[in-house]
């Protein structure tokens, strides 16, 4: 099982920014055109209180493209509860980090600094594969969607919003 599970993050996610969601707010997502900073008016994924990102008023986003596929498998307690918590189908929009560049913010920039003036909590680190965008990503920057469907434990890539 570990092996297929490799595969899969090798196949589709490994080398790539994503951003996750489900299905309903996928749908509400391409709707209203951008996925919305968390901390918004806008229909967005509630998060914790101490959320780097909504704490900010970031999109959060995972960043597979810096670091190394070891590193990442590393950490996968850290991020695959957090991809898989939209059960039973989570939407992994897949960003075309080009297009991003100029207000994505990757984790290494901030490893070692306080990013959060005021803000103390026990043991809080920089996630490695956790990236924030500073400001809404319009659609136009998702290059393409994986549909993970844990009941059924199918992936599929999908080239566009298939309404």
């Amino acid at each position: 099982m570990e092996d297929q599970v490799n595969a899969f993050y090798q196949n589709h996610l490994f080398g790539e920014c994503f951003h996750v969601t489900s299905l309903t707010s996928c749908e509400q997502i391409y709707q209203i055109g951008y996925i919305a900073p968390s901390g918004c008016n806008e229909p967005v994924f509630s998060q914790t209180s101490f959320s780097y990102a909504k704490r900010m008023g970031y999109v959060s986003i995972f960043d597979f493209a810096e670091p190394s596929v070891e590193s990442i498998l590393r950490v996968e307690n850290t991020w695959l509860p957090i991809i898989a918590r939209h059960n039973p189908i989570t939407m992994v929009l897949l960003l075309n980090i080009e297009s991003m560049l100029e207000h994505l913010i990757r984790s290494s920039a901030l490893r070692g600094k306080h990013a959060m003036p005021g803000f103390v909590k026990k043991n809080y680190h920089v996630p490695l594969v956790e990236a924030w965008h500073d400001g809404s990503i319009p659609v136009s920057c998702v290059s393409g969607l994986v549909e993970l469907n844990w009941r059924d434990r199918m992936a599929r890539r999908i080239s566009a919003w298939e309404t």
